[in-house]
């Protein structure tokens, strides 16, 4: 039956994927040992084993897709549209591809999840918080600015040159300008 090939094929892609995730993460060497890593380094391979984990899950969520449309297309070329539940609910079939999907993307998260947590519970007492303040404190050493206005600093988001203070007194003075009682009194 083209159906069950079909289940076949999605089934063989996620696991594949998954595969694929098991190999990554294991090509970190992990298992060496991660007492001696810094607060930075814990906090880049927690951001590679998310990032590892997010690619097997689009590639899971893709095989999905794939049997879905390998399943509408069947369905046009058969004209098989008896049992088929009304607009909005899913076929059995289209269950059973979302159950089978579910399933490889919770291992996915709950195995790299715990990888994560591994590595932030083996760490030694806030070097991986110590960490993400520097990165924190790098990044506004990057952003600050001075006003144009009055030449205080700022942290800056964006391309802005005038601190939160000037922004607010030239929007007033402008507001001020373009109304009926602006024009009338000032």
């Amino acid at each position: 039956m083209p159906l069950e090939k079909i289940y076949a094929d999605c089934d063989e892609s996620m696991k594949r994927a998954f595969t694929y995730a098991l190999q990554e993460v294991s090509m970190l060497n992990l298992g060496a040992g991660t007492e001696h890593l810094s607060g930075e380094q814990r906090l880049q391979l927690m951001e590679q084993v998310g990032g590892i984990s997010e690619i097997c899950k689009v590639r899971v969520r893709n095989a999905r897709r794939d049997a879905f449309e390998q399943f509408r297309h069947y369905q046009r070329l058969n004209q098989d549209r008896a049992g088929y539940p009304p607009f909005g609910q899913m076929h059995p079939f289209e269950k059973r591809i979302q159950a089978l999907t579910d399933h490889f993307s919770n291992d996915i998260e709950g195995r790299c999840g715990a990888i994560v947590n591994g590595l932030r519970e083996s760490a030694p007492r806030n070097t991986i918080e110590e960490a993400f303040n520097q990165r924190l404190e790098e990044e506004a050493k990057r952003n600050t600015r001075n006003c144009a206005s009055c030449g205080t600093s700022f942290v800056a988001h964006g391309f802005v040159s005038n601190c939160a203070d000037c922004q607010n007194i030239a929007l007033q003075k402008s507001l001020r300008k373009n109304t009926l009682w602006g024009r009338l009194f000032d």
